[in-house]
């Protein structure tokens, strides 16, 4: 989503994606009628785990599909071992060659100022470093998420040291390195030493998305809670008693307030809501498409988020929140990190004990029984340094200083590559 809004929007400011994309990789962006000003290249792809996808599919299994958090298994193991030793950097890895023999041609065309490559998947890096190389084109690295520091893909000893080594000499390369959060760069830091130039360009949410939409209404004050569950680091059970507990109390009628969980499984909390009131109430729902999900959002009594200072980062569910204009029940085991002072920065308040998620639900449903003010007041100005059309500004400011500082030896190797006809 994030490199579709880069498309959608960076025109603006002056810049035109060309996409460089395989064309029948098993998963990844759809870029079909996404690019109304720009070019999408298509390329051949080499799927590595191909051969096994007819006898043994449930062993062809990128490592992002891996749920680390299930009982361990043989399937399990086998498909982590093919990711370990032979899916290096990704599972993506047999589209090198098809991307860099087309990459390098386009070029030709010598109207490409700025490679620009975005992971995961980290392959992305290896064939924007070997087009950086061939051609002197400047080159800007995006880490949506963390390469080996990512603590969600374990890895073996052996193969993180090989890894480390690759990520460094990747990203050494680069002409500036780009990611999300604060956080993110920080760490980032450990990787380029100093030599590499950092920015930073936040997820956001696109105003556009929500102007356009339908909103979906509700009968009653209904709290939401949008994408997946990582368990334990995202706990509902205190949210859930809460609930219970204001309910019992009669301080919220029980058929005047539902909560709907969107694409997240109830096997750890069915204990939990197996009896009244929570029964009555808490609803598990299926994973909906982004714009139904964002009219739900829009139409909705409350957004509930879970915040954490996790690993550096800033889920974008908490940005789509803050576009919704609605409510945000927003809790946190931590006072303090990135996330919190975000929301903070916008006026709104991130709760943690019970005694404080009792005491917002219970605010929060008397101003919507009321139509009062909502308890978190998003000042349009401040909420506009969220948007997707903000991201792509600062990435446009990114792109305009690598290809002004390298205009100079870009030309003679466009130059070069046409007569050698590469």
């Amino acid at each position: 989503m994030r490199l579709v809004k880069f498309a959608q929007h960076l025109p603006r400011f002056g810049w035109e994606m060309v996409v460089l994309a395989p064309k029948d990789a098993p998963s990844g962006a759809r870029w079909e009628g996404e690019v109304p000003e720009g070019e999408v290249v298509y390329t051949k792809y080499m799927d590595i785990f191909g051969p096994l996808r007819k006898r043994a599919s449930h062993l062809a299994v990128p490592r992002e599909h891996i749920a680390s958090g299930k009982k361990r298994s043989l399937k399990n193991f086998l498909a982590w071992s093919l990711n370990e030793f032979v899916a290096i950097p990704d599972s993506r890895i047999g589209w090198y060659p098809y991307a860099l023999r087309e990459g390098i041609k386009r070029v030709q065309r010598g109207d490409i100022a700025v490679v620009y490559s975005s992971s995961p998947p980290e392959t992305t890096h290896l064939i924007a470093k070997a087009i950086h190389r061939r051609t002197g084109i400047p080159w800007v690295a995006e880490l949506r998420d963390l390469w080996t520091q990512n603590p969600f893909y374990p890895r073996t000893a052996v193969r993180l040291r090989i890894e480390r080594r690759l990520e460094y000499r990747t990203l050494g390369e680069a002409d500036a390195v780009v990611s999300v959060t604060e956080g993110f760069l920080s760490k980032l830091r450990e990787i380029v030493d100093g030599k590499i130039p950092l920015f930073l360009v936040r997820n956001g949410f696109d105003k556009d998305d929500f102007i356009s939409i339908q909103t979906v209404r509700f009968s009653k004050f209904t709290i939401v809670f949008m994408g997946t569950m990582y368990y334990p680091h995202e706990d509902p059970s205190e949210f859930l008693k809460a609930i219970g507990n204001l309910v019992k109390k009669g301080k919220i009628p029980e058929d005047d307030i539902e909560v709907r969980f969107y694409g997240v499984n109830k096997g750890y909390w069915s204990e939990l809501i197996k009896r009244p009131p929570l029964s009555k109430i808490v609803l598990f729902c299926d994973r909906v498409p982004y714009r139904r999900s964002l009219a739900i959002q829009k139409g909705c009594g409350a957004i509930l988020l879970f915040v954490r200072n996790h690993s550096g980062r800033v889920p974008v569910k908490l940005y789509e929140a803050i576009g919704s204009g609605r409510p945000i029940l927003a809790i946190s085991p931590e006072r303090s990190g990135e996330p919190v002072e975000i929301l903070r920065s916008l006026g709104i308040e991130v709760v943690s004990e019970p005694r404080e998620i009792e005491e917002m639900l219970l605010k929060l449903y008397k101003d919507y029984i009321t139509g009062g003010s909502p308890s978190d007041v998003r000042p349009e100005s401040r909420a506009l340094q969220f948007t997707r059309q903000e991201a792509a500004r600062r990435l446009a400011k990114v792109l305009d200083r690598v290809s002004s500082a390298t205009d100079v030896k870009r030309e003679p190797m466009v130059r070069k590559l046409r007569e050698e006809g590469c």
